[in-house]
């Protein structure tokens, strides 16, 4: 009867821990959504006039928390010269000089940075589910597809900004002292820790594992499956390097209509089309005969002769009832085309990937088993982190996969981590 009290005792215990860790878990989970929230919100709104900030569109924040390590919140992640927003006001000014005029703005460095510390400072204490021995990072600019810098071109002035690649880290503990209010804002922005990321921008060591991944991947048998660009990564003292995979599937697609539609367009001549340019407030002055005078509201002139004006009306409503009927020609074979793409679309999403999707994991493991003791930049507390991107619907595919190791497990030929995150 005592034994059997013991193990009861016992197991009510276990069930009791795992209850809480469980509900700590989910705590967790919420505040990093709120966080997000919060962050898009802050990244969003409007700056001050007169110069223009590229700031990350709202829900362009990601959050992940990693055991041991901490929360890893990411905000303007795969910024592009399609994603990026300029906010603010531009003062047009006629230059006066011979030269080009160029107009730096201050540091968005400095203006990611006080965003970031607004946060902190004001919501991130909220985040108490966060184990006191780990740490809140705030990185912004990850994964990012262009070189690192774009202009504003207004004709007149180019206003040139550079896009920092930053990440923040405060430790929890320092976190729940805030939020107790024995240390001030102030006091809470002296000890985080700043890092400029872009010195990590091209890093030999991470350059080849990241050329090794993609012939590792892409010289496996996989029928429907590939890699479709070289990973990209990032490297984070005191995290590890992260490498981003994306996996595609080979296109069961034959185009030829596609293409001779594309050749029918470049065949079609639209020199004879008029396009009207409104040049605002024109005034006319007095000229010869069979001409006409304008004068532009900055006082420029331009004078047509009826001569060079010969204007065919009958020849030109030929040209349009032409492109018009070629028009139409294209518009229902594209339909035909769009309509086939779809049926292949549909017959690939139902196809079964996953034995592919396997063949990929095992290509990375071996990968990481082979080639993970060449990355000399990683320290041994720090993590080789590798994120598998699905791409597409295929419902026998996860949304991502995360493989992680320590260079030190690495080293002492322990097993990586894999997690599947399922599509939402």
């Amino acid at each position: 009867m005592k034994l059997l009290k013991t193990i009861v005792f016992t197991l009510t215990c276990l069930f009791l821990s795992y209850v809480s860790v469980q509900a700590q878990d989910e705590a967790l989970q919420r505040e990093m959504r709120i966080a997000e929230s919060i962050l898009g919100e802050i990244f969003t709104a409007v700056p001050e006039n007169p110069i223009p900030f590229l700031f990350a569109r709202n829900g362009h924040v990601s959050s992940e928390y990693i055991s041991g390590y901490g929360v890893h919140l990411s905000v303007g992640e795969s910024i592009s010269s399609r994603s990026i927003s300029v906010s603010g006001t531009v003062r047009i000014e006629r230059n006066t000089s011979d030269e080009d005029e160029v107009v730096e703005s201050h540091s968005t460095s400095e203006a990611v940075e006080e965003k970031v510390m607004e946060y902190i400072t004001q919501y991130a204490s909220t985040m108490q589910s966060l184990p006191e021995d780990e740490v809140l990072r705030i990185s912004y600019g990850l994964k990012r597809s262009f070189d690192g810098s774009i202009a504003v071109i207004t004709g007149l002035q180019e206003y040139t900004h550079s896009v920092p690649k930053l990440s923040f880290v405060v430790k929890s503990e320092d976190l729940k002292l805030h939020r107790e209010g024995r240390i001030s804002d102030r006091q809470l922005r002296d000890r985080v820790e700043k890092q400029d990321l872009s010195e990590y921008g091209d890093v030999r060591d991470l350059n080849i594992f990241a050329s090794v991944l993609e012939t590792s991947i892409n010289s496996t048998d996989t029928e429907h499956l590939r890699v479709s660009r070289k990973p990209s990564y990032e490297y984070l003292p005191g995290l590890g390097a992260q490498f981003y995979v994306t996996v595609t599937g080979r296109s069961p697609f034959n185009f030829p209509g596609l293409f001779e539609m594309a050749r029918e367009i470049d065949s079609l001549n639209f020199d004879d089309i008029d396009i009207n340019i409104d040049l605002g407030n024109i005034t006319t002055e007095n000229s010869g005969a069979g001409s006409f005078r304008f004068r532009m509201p900055d006082s420029t002139r331009f004078e047509f002769n009826m001569d060079t004006l010969v204007f065919d009306s009958e020849e030109f409503r030929n040209r349009i009832a032409e492109v018009r009927e070629r028009s139409e020609e294209l518009r229902k074979r594209g339909e035909e085309v769009r309509s086939e793409i779809e049926i292949q679309m549909r017959q690939q999403n139902r196809a079964d990937l996953s034995g592919d999707s396997e063949k990929i994991k095992a290509a990375i493991l071996e990968t990481i088993k082979d080639y993970g003791s060449t990355l000399r930049t990683l320290k041994n507390d720090e993590l080789l982190t590798i994120t598998i991107d699905w791409r597409g619907r295929n419902e026998s595919l996860p949304a991502q996969t995360k493989i992680r190791i320590s260079k030190q497990d690495l080293l002492n030929g322990n097993e990586p981590f894999m997690e599947d995150l399922s599509r939402r």
